[in-house]
């Protein structure tokens, strides 16, 4: 009686202390996602990116004729492969150790084609694009599936869980409307409108190839001269946080708002002031580099500590280093193949793990860049 006793209690231990951790994990999520403002000093003090490593994944892109990458900017992760936009309309797919599986190339002028790799992203084993003008349709062997023209003119396109989110920053809806995002359903039927703005910037500027990024049940949304990221969910569209860059963020000064010819000459004045960033955001951290600024910046969100880094070699040039998302809590980044030997030279051999398949000889005799999935160290 008494082992069965004790058995019970520690069953019933051990599903409180489960419950327990799952309950503190959601409340520091929800903690995480209260509005805040960083402030940011980009003068502050800064560490190599490399000695804030704690550990890296390395995985290389097999080359073949048909898998030659110039630079990798984004990538689709499904379950069983990954997908890579190239420049020239090729989609390439490889599996998740790096072997070449297959390419496909629909860009033309054709009705089942696409003018140009704009938007790209996978929903359910059907590859989405949009072109500038229309969303097109395709299963993973490059069958096409349908098209849809949008009547809206947009910058970005970014599938929801009913429809699309349309980035229209900068764009006039309906004649005299103005709002960042516009939500359709899967019909392009109109669902509503949201994040209104009262003036036009001064130019066009993205430094990412999508305005929206996948977070928790819904999406991000930033625009390249906002210093405000908002989270979309549900229809509705509430700030997450924003970057205080104090007399360094450029848009300060509000004559410039609209004025292009003066924000130009702005911006040629103040070189080392941000007038553009891009976040990469996930549930613990924030990462963004600028323009006119080369370094990076980590922000704990729980404790708006931040790091500055450089990503610079030894004879001060810098790496080709390419940022794309956090991937399950480890950032994800592409490097040219001929750095990465001096890339690596200062970590140690047990913080680097090279995937199934991947070994440095066949790096280092391939052109095509490498994937590097990056744990960083604690902030403190």
């Amino acid at each position: 009686m008494n082992m069965k006793y004790a058995l019970v209690m520690l069953l019933f231990g051990l599903m409180s202390c489960s419950s327990n951790n799952e309950q503190n994990q959601a409340d520091q999520s929800k903690e995480a996602d209260k509005f805040k403002t960083f402030k940011i000093d980009i003068e502050a003090s800064v560490v190599d990116l490399v000695d804030f490593i704690d550990e890296v994944e390395v995985m290389r892109l097999e080359e073949t004729d048909n898998s030659l990458l110039a630079m990798v900017a984004g990538i689709e992760i499904t379950n069983d492969r990954i997908l890579i936009p190239h420049g020239n309309g090729d989609l390439i797919f490889f599996s998740k150790t790096g072997e070449y599986q297959s390419t496909f190339n629909r860009q033309g002028q054709g009705p089942e084609e696409y003018e140009r790799l704009g938007s790209v992203w996978v929903v359910a084993n059907r590859i989405g694009i949009f072109d500038g003008t229309s969303i097109f349709q395709y299963d993973f062997d490059g069958k096409f599936l349908g098209s849809s023209k949008l009547s809206n003119n947009v910058n970005a396109v970014y599938p929801t869980h009913d429809g699309y989110a349309l980035d229209a920053s900068g764009k006039v809806t309906n004649d005299s409307l103005q709002y960042n995002v516009i939500l359709v359903d899967k019909a392009l039927k109109l669902q509503v409108m949201l994040n209104l703005f009262e003036h036009f910037p001064p130019f066009g500027f993205r430094m990412a190839a999508n305005a929206f990024s996948p977070y928790k049940n819904g999406l991000l949304y930033h625009a390249a001269l906002s210093d405000t990221v908002f989270h979309l969910e549900d229809q509705k569209m509430t700030p997450l946080f924003n970057i205080d860059f104090g007399e360094n963020w450029v848009w300060n000064d509000k004559s410039l708002i609209g004025n292009k010819l003066k924000s130009m000459r702005a911006i040629g004045e103040r070189q080392t002031d941000v007038f553009a960033f891009a976040p990469f955001v996930d549930e613990n951290f924030i990462l963004f580099n600028s323009r006119n600024i080369n370094d990076y910046i980590i922000i704990n969100r729980a404790t708006s500590d931040y790091q500055r880094l450089k990503v610079s070699k030894k004879d001060g040039r810098n790496f080709q280093f390419m940022p794309i998302k956090w991937d399950d809590g480890r950032f994800l980044v592409s490097l040219s193949s001929a750095e990465l030997t001096e890339f690596m030279e200062d970590l140690e051999e047990n913080q680097i793990k090279f995937r199934q398949g991947t070994t440095l000889e066949e790096i280092e005799s391939s052109e095509n860049p490498v994937l590097l999935w990056v744990k960083f160290k604690e902030l403190k």
